[in-house]
């Protein structure tokens, strides 16, 4: 016999979701369609809290969407559903989310829903993992291998994983989990300790509900030091088992797709990876040897996207510090990317670099419509937004550019999108200055001045870059 369709109780109402019906005491109430979904979902998860961003996800999937639309759309229910007081069905949890309080019945079983309607969005990050005892041979691998697991983990749309710039905020001996949770919006983290053990890596990995501070397991995984992808790909494999449900075939091919060759390219790529990730690389002779390391990779394996999209950014880095090699550099770096693109057509990493390259030349409206045709077919990507903050911008959209960044921000609290270019071109003085953050160049400067702060502004950038300013102003 077939299932009945669900029909849920509580207090004087009767709701319908197959017939799209709320009903008080057989008297039809009104709700538009957004307040009825969002209805829906709450009496489906009674007695459970659901944080903005799960609703937000569940009500506008993949479209950026302000807070204020779920508050509006929480108010409307709460008067359509009346009661002795504005929470006797729907509890506020200040800051976080909402919560379905009232006792509920259910008729007739739920139907078989799809993957899509029931996947719930994990939020996870990979901590920098922590070097057992020093070995100056293997060190790399604090920041890097966490740092493969995030590109890796990324490319399932189940997971909502944070940035490694972001977790590299939270390296230490004990991650405190409360705060972590807090500032980084997340719901695991993930963190681990690397040890040699003879010709060996030991790595052992720990999964932890940041919310609860509680540890959920501990995996161990042990590879010869020649062959690292091995250990990527097991804490993967034990990590979306933990957080999603069973994937769909089209889940697992872009989880399996990049595939390093040989574990020699594979080692290459990290130690670039981690050459590439220090700071102000364009002052230092690093540049050229994440190039080199690159380069060694591919020639190891010259079918590795990831490593051809890494090595565009190094060229369009090299392209912009040395004006005299610029336009060469630039091509270098368009050749990576279309490499890149024709091995993953998928590689978020590769659209956003193309899309960077395609503004210098004058092209943003191209990049701006690549990345949104890529946000149809992912989902929702912080790395992705970033870029669609720097195409707007140069198409003169700067609403779409600060919303585009607000979306990132939503998905990677840590996310560098840019947006204070955006948001001084939108005369929005104090929000470019706290945008800019610790980087005090010319955008902070002509804000500061802007809004009155000229001199603290001179002085600042007089102690940064050692110039004393002029006696007296002209």
């Amino acid at each position: 016999m077939a299932n009945s369709p669900v029909i849920f109780e509580f207090g004087p109402y009767r709701l319908e979701p197959a017939e799209r019906r709320l009903a008080r005491s057989q008297a039809p109430v009104a709700l538009t369609p957004k307040a009825f979904d969002l209805l829906v979902f709450l009496v489906e998860h009674a007695d459970r809290l659901l944080k903005k961003e799960e609703l937000l996800e569940h009500l506008w999937p993949g479209v950026f969407v302000e807070e204020v639309n779920l508050a509006q759309n929480i108010s409307a229910l709460r008067r359509a559903l009346g009661g002795d007081s504005r929470e006797s069905y729907i509890q506020t949890v200040a800051g976080t989310g909402y919560r379905f309080v009232a006792p509920v019945t259910r008729e007739g079983q739920t139907p078989t829903m799809t993957e899509a309607q029931t996947t719930v969005r994990r939020r996870v990050i990979a901590l920098p993992f922590r070097m057992l005892k020093p070995d100056p041979d293997l060190d790399f691998l604090a920041f890097s291998l966490p740092d493969a697991l995030t590109s890796e983990l990324s490319s399932f749309n189940s997971l909502i994983v944070r940035s490694s710039l972001l977790a590299a905020r939270f390296a230490g001996e004990a991650p405190d989990l409360p705060r972590i949770a807090k500032e980084a919006q997340v719901d695991f983290v993930v963190s681990g300790t690397v040890l040699r053990a003879g010709s060996e890596v030991r790595v052992t990995a720990q999964l932890a509900d940041a919310s609860a501070g509680t540890l959920l397991w501990s995996h161990t995984v042990q590879a010869p030091v020649g062959d690292l992808f091995r250990l990527q790909d097991s804490l993967v494999t034990k990590i979306v088992g933990s957080l999603s449900r069973p994937l769909a075939g089209d889940q697992q091919r872009a989880g399996k797709q990049d595939v390093p060759a040989t574990a020699r390219a594979y080692e290459l790529f990290l130690r670039a990876n981690e050459v590439a990730r220090r700071s102000n690389i364009i002052q230092s002779m690093d540049a050229a040897v994440a190039r080199d390391l690159y380069l060694e990779s591919l020639r190891e394996d010259a079918n590795y996207a990831p490593a051809w999209a890494r090595l565009a950014r190094i060229y369009r880095l090299l392209g912009k510090a040395d004006a005299a090699d610029a336009a060469a550099n630039f091509n270098r770096a368009d050749d990576a990317l279309q490499r890149a693109l024709a091995l993953n057509p998928e590689l978020s990493i590769a659209h956003n670099w193309a899309a960077q390259i395609e503004v210098d030349r004058g092209q943003a409206p191209q990049a701006m419509a690549r990345l949104l045709e890529l946000l149809r077919r992912q989902g929702p990507n912080a790395e992705v937004f970033a870029g669609l903050v720097h195409a707007c911008r140069f198409s003169g959209l700067l609403d779409a550019s600060a919303a585009a960044h607000d979306q990132a921000a939503r998905l990677d609290p840590a996310v560098d999108t840019g947006v204070m270019h955006t948001y001084f071109l939108q005369r929005r003085w104090e929000q470019a200055i706290v945008a800019c953050g610790h980087r005090k160049g010319y955008v902070w400067g002509l804000s500061m001045a802007e809004v009155g702060r000229a001199d603290e502004a001179i002085a600042a950038l007089a102690q940064s870059t050692g110039i004393s300013p002029p006696s007296t102003r002209i």
